[in-house]
């Protein structure tokens, strides 16, 4: 549920509650209840305000209901009035919670059922085991290891060994690493796989804890979902791993894992690449014998090694090729490979230039604008204007053309950014505006070309 800049405040006095009117009885109810669905924002606040003052325990869902408005003052509201009822409101709001976004749970929910104390902390305890819908009961745990409750975490253990569940890592992950570590340990060495993943999920937030080893022994473990989790947690941990270690099991990974494991694998070698990798991706690129085969561009751009930029410079020949005819590239291998190049710096050849200004895809022609002024061709610079004129440039690739135009072809490009600003209009899609042109030419006048000062002057003065 979305909220307001605004901090929910239990506190009437901080918050500008005003007293409800003083409407009581059987008829004060049936007007509040009636005034909650109306289309006036103040009409269901002073709704919520009656209701709180009731002290009817009927009130509480309503209430609850009320949590879910879309005006703040209104939910703010609801949280003063269930503040009144104490833990009254307690069980009907636990079976509630997992009606609620993660926000709400952690900030207004914390805020009320810490208010309290350990009576509501008791329902919670008591309301887990018997609860049969596991979903529910995760929520609730969850929220007990938000108030850092110690009494929830044999109950989260219990729970891990048969579900792999984010919520299970959530809850964990709040406990202090000195009390959670030995059921870490516990878990690490179960029989049971869910235990397993759940562990080495955690593990990756526990930096600077005596547990990184245990994401290396889960690279073996039997279980490729396992595998799966603990590659996907080395990243958090990689500046505490030996990188050449964590390296060459990725690699033996990519060639033996099952697909799950070689797509996390692809992703997580970036952190701890070196020459060894660029050798076996650049392998893997030319032979295409792997699918993972144009997502090796990643772990390229990611050593970012400038000696590579000619390999990359002629696997971008042939993936335009390949785009155009139907062969091995994708759009995306090209975007990933103009990445690459542009994070580089590279300078392409003219004609490689003028290939890629006709790709069609957005992120590419991004890239390509970025890296066009260095090529120092007035034939690509030609080209940059001639698309700006055909609406062909547009959104975040205007940070990087007009620059790159009046870079390179000078005063040449006057005449045609003094029509533009003249045939300029408006703020539509595709369409050039006068502001694009101003910036344009201020940028060429500050590269003393005193032709584009005057013409921006006279334009400025009509």
């Amino acid at each position: 549920m979305p909220t307001s800049g605004d901090e929910p405040s239990l506190s009437a006095g901080n918050s500008g509650e005003h007293a409800a009117p003083q409407l009581g009885g059987q008829a004060g109810k049936i007007q509040a209840l009636a005034s909650l669905k109306s289309k006036d924002a103040s009409e269901r606040r002073r709704a919520v305000q009656i209701l709180g003052g009731l002290q009817d325990s009927d009130a509480i869902q309503y209430l609850i209901s009320a949590l879910h408005d879309r005006e703040f003052h209104v939910r703010n509201s609801a949280l003063i009035a269930l503040k009144k009822y104490g833990v009254e409101a307690a069980p009907l709001l636990i079976q509630a919670y997992p009606q609620f976004d993660r926000e709400t749970q952690e900030t207004d929910l914390a805020r009320l059922f810490a208010e309290m104390g350990a009576d509501a902390t008791g329902i919670f305890l008591t309301t887990v085991p018997v609860t049969d819908d596991h979903n529910l009961r995760l929520d609730l745990l969850s929220a007990l290891a938000l108030f850092q409750e110690e009494r929830a975490i044999p109950l989260l253990y219990q729970e891990a060994l048969t579900y792999n569940d984010k919520r299970i890592v959530y809850g964990l992950r709040r406990y202090e690493p000195d009390i959670l570590l030995p059921v870490i340990v516990r878990l690490f060495s179960h029989d049971s796989s869910a235990a397993r993943s759940v562990a080495v999920r955690t593990i990756a937030y526990m930096q600077n804890t005596p547990t990184s080893d245990y994401l290396l022994q889960a690279l073996n473990d039997p279980d490729q979902e396992v595998v799966r989790r603990a590659i996907e947690s080395l990243g958090f941990r990689s500046d505490e791993l030996n990188k050449s270690e964590v390296e060459i099991k990725l690699l033996y990974l990519l060639e033996t894992g099952e697909y799950p494991v070689r797509e996390a694998a692809i992703e997580a070698l970036p952190h701890f690449a070196s020459g060894r990798s660029l050798q076996k991706m650049m392998q893997v690129i030319e032979t295409r014998e792997s699918t993972y085969w144009q997502e090796a561009y990643l772990v390229i751009q990611a050593i970012d090694d400038k000696s590579y930029i000619p390999f990359l410079l002629h696997q971008l020949e042939v993936a335009l090729t390949e785009v155009d005819t139907g062969g091995g590239h994708s759009e995306w291998g090209v975007e990933v490979i103009t990445d690459a190049l542009n994070s580089m710096e590279a300078v392409l050849p003219e004609a490689l230039m003028l290939n890629l200004l006709s790709f069609w895809e957005y992120n590419a022609l991004q890239h390509a604008a970025s890296l066009a002024r260095l090529t120092g061709s007035p034939q690509v610079g030609w080209r940059l204007l001639e698309m700006w004129q055909n609406g062909e440039i547009y959104g975040e690739i205007m940070e990087y053309a007009p620059t790159a135009i009046v870079d390179l072809l000078g005063d040449q490009a006057i005449p045609t950014l003094e029509q533009l600003y003249r045939n300029s209009e408006g703020h539509e899609f595709g369409s050039v505006t006068r502001w694009e042109v101003e910036t344009a030419l201020t940028h060429l006048a500050t590269s003393s070309a005193t032709a584009a000062l005057k013409t921006l002057l006279e334009l400025k003065l009509e």
